[in-house]
């Protein structure tokens, strides 16, 4: 069946947001007592960057507020605006469905000049992102064969096999091939514009 939306993360997906997630928590730490994250520990830390913010859910409050202040120094990954505009084109709908807050998201497509992604959900909650794909489509009158999601994390992929969507897996973000990989994912992406294919 045809889809008719694509559904994308934020962060790690359209938004190259890493450098500034470990900004901000060596930030949090100095506000909050906690060893700072080193280089090295940043790498050895790949792929589990938004695990830690669960595991400290009233730090992630202030991550946020703190990451709002970095907006305008978070870039789009290469070739992420320029697909967005083609999926446009082609007459399909999209939407974001992220973790991160709504208004740090909306904020930031306003300051990229994206102003044709009207549909946001967001949820605090990092692994209830199945839930919020349901009441999507429940939304919009949508059956699962009719939406495709995209994602970098493994959390995303097992949300999209827990409520039957199919997710296209991009290895530019946040989760590494050796994490993502085995979690079988119904695509892989290795840049933006192989998505324009997938989404059909």
């Amino acid at each position: 069946m045809m889809k008719k939306w694509v559904i994308f993360d934020f962060d790690g997906t359209l938004a190259n947001s890493k450098a500034i997630a470990f900004q901000v928590i060596n930030r949090l730490a100095d506000l909050h007592g906690f060893p700072k994250f080193t280089p090295e520990k940043a790498m050895s830390m790949q792929g589990q960057e938004k695990t830690l913010l669960s595991q400290f859910p009233l730090i992630a409050n202030d991550f946020y507020t703190l990451y709002k202040e970095s907006l305008k120094d978070i870039p789009l990954f290469d070739g992420i605006q320029e697909m967005l505009k083609r999926l446009r084109d082609k007459g399909m709908q999209i939407a974001v469905i992220s973790s991160n807050e709504e208004s740090n998201i909306r904020q930031y497509f306003q300051v990229q000049g994206i102003d044709f992604i009207t549909e946001v959900y967001t949820s605090s909650d990092l692994y209830g992102k199945d839930t919020m794909i349901n009441t999507f489509c429940e939304k919009h009158s949508l059956s699962k064969d009719e939406v495709i999601y995209v994602g970098d994390e493994v959390r995303d992929i097992r949300a999209c096999h827990k409520c039957g969507v199919d997710v296209i897996w991009v290895d530019w973000g946040y989760d590494t091939a050796v994490q993502a990989v085995p979690e079988k994912p119904t695509y892989t992406a290795k840049e933006p514009t192989e998505l324009l294919a997938l989404v059909e």
